[in-house]
């Protein structure tokens, strides 16, 4: 990919919403490192941690690899997180403001809860439960709402190479996540006008 800044990409989204099949397709066609958040919790829980502080624990290793891939090694890297916590994006922007020539871009997954219940059924247990599923467009945005300006939303009711294409173009353009704040809800009221809440990634 042709862009001069180092870029952290943090994925977002509940459960099913296609993070870590994205996640892997953008890491395999960039070269890019993913970091899964929820692969060092499961580590970490099953050498006897608690949910709390394996997930604590997972998140800040998670951004030690993020800062060191992209301060040390000089590559972009990809965060596969739910991003559900204010504090997730604020360690995000520190990191991106300290490392020179480094940028933020934010890209929300989103399924309709129907897609999201099918695929969580169709693959094996996953460590990380999330007390809530929302049903509406409206109520899944809500739990988003601290997002930063320009982040990207992508319903993967689109194929794989649909949603990559998407997430690509975003990255190769100077849009950024330090924009006006009103172009998030701009971009979210599109997303629920245009996309059918439906269907499957592919």
């Amino acid at each position: 990919m042709d862009n001069t800044n180092l870029t952290l990409i943090m994925m977002a989204g509940l459960p099913g919403a296609g993070k870590t099949t994205l996640s892997k397709e953008l890491g395999n066609d960039l070269g890019w490192q993913v970091i899964n958040k929820d692969e060092y919790k499961e580590a970490l829980m099953k050498r006897g941690l608690g949910d709390d502080e394996s997930s604590r624990e997972a998140y800040e290793e998670s951004f030690r690899l993020v800062f060191s891939t992209l301060l040390d090694k000089r590559k972009s890297v990809i965060l596969d997180s739910a991003a559900l916590q204010p504090f997730i994006v604020d360690r995000a922007k520190e990191i991106v403001q300290y490392v020179e020539r480094a940028q933020l871009k934010v890209i929300l997954l989103v399924a309709s809860r129907d897609l999201r219940d099918y695929r969580i059924r169709s693959r094996p247990p996953q460590i990380t439960k999330i007390p809530f599923n929302p049903a509406t467009e409206a109520e899944y945005y809500e739990c988003f709402k601290h997002l930063p300006p320009r982040t990207k939303i992508i319903n993967t009711i689109k194929t794989i190479e649909e949603c990559k294409e998407l997430a690509e173009d975003y990255l190769m353009s100077s849009i950024t996540t330090e924009n006006d704040k009103a172009d998030m809800l701009v971009s979210i009221r599109a997303s629920i006008a245009s996309e059918p809440f439906e269907m499957a990634m592919t």
